[in-house]
């Protein structure tokens, strides 16, 4: 029995060792995107004092949106999810970190000094890349969904 496990502990071994390991240069370039709301993302904006017409309203746009993200050699991203944002990106433990700097041509800060009281204004998004690197997911909080990315080139 020994004699078998040994060889077969080593054939995984030289395959996990084959796998394609994902790098920063991988993620470079075009992905497409969809965000999907949740029951209980519903849930959450309703508690948030929406009424069900702007919840219903809420729930066409984001499921007409287009979602596209383009992430650059130097670090820095173009995205449009709604509206045209920009900022810098990192890669690390299988995970790409946007900070969105500008959205609509204004800083960020700007933005949140213009949102009505108790609106989340999200800087920060986290999306989980595959590991065949052609696909990413994220969810950034109740209310706000779950966005999915597919590599586009």
């Amino acid at each position: 029995m020994r004699s078998i496990l040994l060889p077969l502990a080593l054939a995984g071994a030289l395959l996990m060792g084959c796998a394609k390991q994902i790098t920063e240069k991988d993620l470079h370039g075009s992905w497409s995107g969809k965000i999907t709301l949740t029951e209980a993302d519903i849930e959450a904006v309703k508690k948030q004092g929406m009424t069900q017409q702007q919840v219903d309203q809420t729930k066409s746009m984001v499921d007409n949106m287009t979602v596209s993200l383009n992430l650059k050699e130097d670090g820095k991203f173009d995205m449009t999810m709604g509206a045209p944002m920009e900022g810098s990106w990192t890669f690390a433990d299988m995970k790409v970190n946007l900070t969105v700097e500008k959205a609509m041509g204004m800083s960020i800060e700007d933005i949140k000094k213009m949102a009505p009281p108790g609106t989340p204004v999200t800087d920060k998004i986290s999306v989980t890349v595959a590991a065949d690197g052609k696909t990413m997911t994220g969810t950034n909080g109740p209310g706000q969904g779950t966005v999915s990315f597919s590599k586009s080139s």
